[in-house]
């Protein structure tokens, strides 16, 4: 399978309260990528690359949650690097991949966000949004002092944008 056609493998397929949502996998790259260009101020050339290609290796593996055991097993790795789309996203990637997902989930099922595992996720990714100088103030998941100035300059930067006085 190409890398293109890979784009198309559908995400969510083993979860219960998710598969009947359709989120491709180069959908889920994109949204990634448009995280990096709003979060960070200067996304290398490689982290972009990361968000579109992380997941690839799903053409073949099937959906892999990120706290899976393959994982750990170096697969989906190898099957990147067949495909010459290995690059190193460092732990922007891994915070991006989680934020993503639960942007998704809060968005198509609302209701999961009450359970452990959503409550945990939340945790993780406030946790490496702190380790990473990240502020989440535009997604409502808190993660950053409000009144600090890369919070209110997020602040006013969220309003001009979402109030159409760009």
């Amino acid at each position: 399978m190409t890398p293109y056609l890979a784009t198309f493998v559908r995400r969510w397929h083993t979860h219960p309260h998710l598969s009947h949502t359709v989120d491709p996998i180069g959908y889920h790259g994109g949204r990634m990528a448009i995280l990096a260009l709003d979060l960070f101020s200067n996304p290398s050339r490689d982290l972009l690359a990361a968000c579109v290609t992380h997941d690839l290796a799903e053409s073949v593996t099937g959906d892999v949650p990120y706290d899976s055991p393959i994982k750990d097993h170096g697969i989906e790795e190898c099957i990147l690097d067949n495909m010459d789309m290995s690059y190193d996203g460092g732990p922007e990637l891994k915070f991006l991949d989680l934020l993503d997902s639960y942007l998704w989930a809060r968005h198509h099922a609302p209701w999961l966000m009450d359970r452990k595992e959503w409550q945990d996720q939340r945790e993780k990714i406030l946790d490496l949004a702190s380790e990473l100088s990240v502020c989440l103030f535009q997604y409502q998941l808190g993660g950053c002092d409000e009144n600090s100035s890369i919070g209110r300059k997020r602040r006013h930067h969220w309003r001009t944008v979402h109030h159409g006085r760009v």
